[in-house]
């Protein structure tokens, strides 16, 4: 999880693509099915329990499930308006989500069974979730700026950062190859004049946390994964520019720019190939980066109704593809490393 911005800011950003001539643009499969976008807007997504994926729908408030087949179920939650946004997998076999309207961290059993756990403190907005290494889910409250412990029995506890920030935004988190959690802090407004650092934070699972800054004016981080190689990968926006950058375990920083005219890198995954890829919107691609750092970009052939609505939200399948979602399509996708894509419609009713 990413960004919460809605994709509709993206289409002020049309002007100036860079051609990507080196790169082929890839095969498309569409499946059948009508999506509404005023009914689906998909969140979130991440591996689950019996080779499926697992997703947010934000509008509709419910949590969905496809097959690698493509075989999409739907599941209500019960607070209304709850707007489930980031999801992820448990060490208990089943899968966990944040609520951020809703103030609350819900739980949904392979068959479609939710309970939900409210928050200690209102207005807490939790965002990113992840699996930590000592068997509970940990999250990031963005309103509230502490992290979150969550027991696969519902107990919260809670840990607030050194230091009280009003101009950064907590907005997602992963577990570490260290045995910590990390966690991105970014700046409120990305693209205020402020040449304010956002910075890259550390949790271990006592509760004891550090914060590294990034060392660029205007760092805004805002997606973190744990990388193939030991490391952290983070997606930031640095002034006007896409930056994917890594963090050692020890807080040592590296950053590789983004080769586009456009600043809507959304999302991070680790690969099964030993790389990190991220999605754009703009021009609808999804790009690698080598532990090395280096850059390449594979524009996809996909549905999409404006050139802005391409893949957000990224997690790598049980079948080594990366299963995405399209936001402001209302669609899941899934591609191969290749470019190759198939396209599943996120059914307008259960």
């Amino acid at each position: 999880m990413k960004r919460v911005t809605l994709l509709s800011a993206l289409v002020a950003l049309m002007v100036g693509l860079v051609p990507l001539a080196p790169i082929p643009t890839s095969a498309t499969t569409r499946m059948p099915g009508v999506a509404s976008l005023d009914a689906t807007l998909p969140g979130d997504i991440a591996r689950g329990p019996g080779g499926n994926m697992w997703f947010t729908v934000v509008k509709r408030n419910k949590v969905g499930r496809i097959t690698p087949r493509g075989h999409v179920t739907l599941f209500s939650i019960p607070t209304p308006r709850g707007e489930p946004l980031a999801i992820a997998a448990g060490p208990d076999g089943n899968v966990w989500f944040s609520e951020r309207a809703g103030n609350r961290i819900g739980r949904i059993t392979p068959a479609g069974r939710t309970t939900e756990f409210a928050l200690p403190r209102a207005g807490s907005k939790p965002l990113g979730i992840a699996a930590g290494p000592d068997g509970n889910l940990w999250f990031v409250e963005e309103g509230a700026r502490r992290v979150g412990r969550i027991t696969p029995r519902g107990a919260i506890a809670e840990f607030a950062l050194p230091a009280a920030r009003g101009d950064l935004r907590m907005q997602d988190i992963a577990a570490g190859p260290d045995g910590n959690l990390w966690f991105t802090d970014g700046r409120v407004d990305g693209c205020s004049a402020d040449p304010a650092r956002g910075r890259i934070g550390r949790v271990t699972p006592s509760g004891r946390i550090t914060e590294y800054t990034v060392p660029t004016d205007y760092a805004n981080p805002f997606t973190i994964v744990a990388g193939p190689d030991g490391n952290l990968w983070f997606g930031e926006t640095v002034g006007n520019a896409d930056v994917v950058g890594r963090v050692t375990p020890a807080g040592r920083f590296s950053q590789y720019t983004v080769p586009t005219a456009l600043v809507d890198l959304y999302d991070l995954t680790a690969g099964p190939d030993g790389n990190v890829w991220y999605t754009r919107p703009g021009g609808s691609v999804i790009g690698r980066v080598t532990p090395r750092g280096a850059i390449t970009e594979t524009p996809l052939a996909l549905q999409a109704t404006a050139l802005t609505n391409g893949p957000t939200n990224v997690a790598t399948g049980p079948d080594g593809a990366l299963w995405f979602t399209e936001l402001a399509e209302g669609r899941i996708g899934r591609a191969t490393l290749a470019g190759r894509v198939t396209e599943y419609a996120i059914p307008s009713r259960p």
